[in-house]
């Protein structure tokens, strides 16, 4: 395990309270407290398996921070920033974050970081499960997705959330159920969180040209379908293609 803290001048503290309880969950963690600047002039690369971002006084000074580290890492991302305004909380979803943080709950934030690491061994080895789905190859250990044989970059929680849509293929999954699967928990704030990893994920495959998108279903959940069907107004059409029925 390996992780990385970032912080600003005015959240020193903090982000040394938070390496303190990952190094209580971790013992043998390795974990790097550093600030923005030295991150900075490092670049966005490193080899870690988790990121956190602990804001301050100035949430535009992360946003610029998760578009830098988006355009060269993939790892697991948390900010971690109290009293902030939600429309923040919503751009750095948007901008690449996997989850943002706003309470000081030790507990909710290492169940969290667990629920983004579960798919890593306990020495952060990476285990791999292989499913072919249509024209896209998943790697659960290593969250790696391709299609037609090219990588595609997701986030930890679009993979997770690619994971579920294709483990039941056919099947509608309730927002409830999705959620579930990816978080653990399913409450409000996580619905939204839903909808904005499931646009970015969707404009991933179509970018990839993937013969899949993932359709909303009215009133009842989320699937994969065939592109060619996703422009189709007929509901029952949907499900009956979706079930071979």
């Amino acid at each position: 395990m390996k992780a990385r803290i970032i912080h600003s001048v005015s959240s020193a503290s903090a982000a040394s309270a938070i390496a303190n309880v990952l190094h209580k969950h971790w013992p043998t963690a390795t974990i790097e407290v550093t600030d923005i600047g030295r991150q900075r002039r490092m670049g966005g690369v490193f080899p870690a398996s988790l990121m956190v971002i602990v804001n301050g006084r100035w949430p535009e000074e992360i946003s610029a921070e998760i578009v830098a580290i988006r355009q060269s890492s993939d790892f697991p991302l948390v900010v971690y920033s109290r009293d902030v305004e939600e429309k923040y909380e919503i751009e750095w979803l948007h901008l690449g974050a996997d989850e943002v943080i706003t309470t000081g709950s030790a507990a909710k934030f290492l169940a969290i970081v667990d629920a983004l690491m579960r798919r890593l061994g306990d020495q952060g080895e990476v285990l791999d499960k292989v499913r072919n789905f249509g024209d896209m190859t998943l790697k659960s250990g290593r969250q790696e997705l391709t299609i037609h044989n090219k990588r595609v970059q997701l986030t930890p929680t679009e993979f997770r959330l690619l994971d579920a849509l294709t483990s039941e293929p056919g099947e509608v999954i309730s927002p409830a159920r999705l959620a579930r699967a990816v978080w653990g928990v399913d409450n409000a704030g996580v619905r939204d969180s839903l909808k904005v990893h499931l646009s970015h994920l969707r404009r991933k495959l179509a970018d990839a040209e993937s013969t899949f998108t993932i359709q909303s279903m009215r009133g009842t959940g989320y699937a994969l379908a065939m592109r060619d069907v996703f422009n189709t107004t007929d509901d029952t059409r949907m499900r009956n293609l979706l079930t071979g029925s």
